[in-house]
């Protein structure tokens, strides 16, 4: 198993352990394009020293109040 698998199995494990703290499912900003698909993208295609700070980024700014923020910003009125 290469390094990348393993940080792919890890990060995809830390964010199903703090997703209870991340708020309810179906709120998140990131549509269709989810965390899991950019942890995997991003570690298949960039180096891992780019592609780490690049996920905990994503993963920081993916929560209740970012969410419902985007949903009232981008309501169609």
């Amino acid at each position: 198993m290469s390094l990348r698998n393993i940080l792919v199995k890890l990060i995809i494990a830390f964010m199903d352990s703090i997703r209870p703290f991340l708020g309810p499912r179906g709120v998140c900003i990131y549509h269709p394009y989810t965390c899991r698909k950019y942890v995997r993208a991003n570690l298949q295609e960039k180096p891992i020293y780019l592609a780490l700070p690049l996920i905990f980024l994503r993963l920081i700014s993916c929560n209740p109040l970012t969410a419902i923020y985007w949903k009232v910003r981008h309501k169609k009125l």
